[in-house]
Order: structure tokens, then sequence, then C-alpha cells
């Protein structure tokens, strides 16, 4: 009776060093999101461009002016009465809180309910400028005058 080789199973080198380079490649996009502690700025300032077209929206619908107001932990938008107002899309009120590390910084205007970006009563004659920051990075949010367009370079 003759001796049968048999495979002793295991991997292949092949097959681990496959497996071994798509982890080192998943490892090297996401290590940098897991170590990093501070927050990335572009996320928020992509929001905070989307909600002040939002809000711009809002005026226009509703045909009545919005505040752009920035606070201690982050901005809001209100009513003429200075009442943080309701945002249909996000079934509560129009305020987004920063995350720890980020603030912003940047001065309060209002639209009015033709959508135009204003101070106080008048159109505004230059642009208004946010400024979200963390240690080391920083990003902006331009309001044109006259049209309100938002741009987030």
């Amino acid at each position: 009776m003759a001796l049968e080789k048999t495979n002793a199973g295991g991997f292949t080198l092949i097959e681990t060093v496959t497996v071994m380079t798509l982890l080192g490649i998943i490892a090297a996009y996401a290590a940098p999101r897991w170590l990093g502690s501070e927050p990335l700025v572009d996320p928020q300032q992509r929001l905070l461009a989307r909600d002040i077209r939002h809000a711009q929206s809002l005026a226009m619908t509703q045909g009545r002016p919005l505040n752009f107001e920035i606070t201690a932990s982050g901005y809001q938008f209100t009513d003429a009465s200075l009442a943080v107002i309701a945002d249909p899309a996000r079934g509560g009120n129009f305020q987004v809180n920063l995350e720890s590390n980020l603030s912003i910084a940047g001065s309060d205007f209002s639209f009015d309910s033709l959508g135009r970006p204003t101070d106080g009563s008048a159109l505004l004659a230059t642009a208004q400028v946010q400024t979200i920051s963390t240690g080391s990075q920083s990003a902006t949010v331009s309001v044109a005058p006259v049209s309100g367009f938002v741009t987030a370079p």
C-alpha cells in the first residue's frame, strides 16, 4: 500500500502577500483619520456654505428676513424677533454646534425676503467672510454682496 501525500493546508506565499498588501493600503488610508486628534475643517466649511444657502432659500420661500448669527459654540439662524428659526429639513431648530476644537470668526448678517444679504436694512457693500479654523487648519466661506452668492473655495 502506497503512502499518499496530503496537503497540510494553509496559505500560499502569493495569498499571504496579497492580503498583506491590501491591509497596508487600507491602513494607509484609514490610519490618519483614526489617529488625527484635530477635527477636519473642510467638512464643516461645506456644511456652513450649505446652511447659508439653505437659509437664503428659506428667506425667499417664507418671504421674511433671516439673520445669520455666530454663537459661542457655532452659528444659528434667527428671524426678526431674534428667535432661532425652525428648519423643516432638520426637523428642529436651525442651530449648528461646531466640533470641540473648531471655532468660527466673522460677522453677523441678514438675508432679506428676496435672499439678498443685508447689514441692517441696507444691502451689503462688501462680501461677508466667515472663517472656520482649528490649530493648523482654516477655511473660509464668503457671501457676495447684492447677489448673495455663497462660495467655499
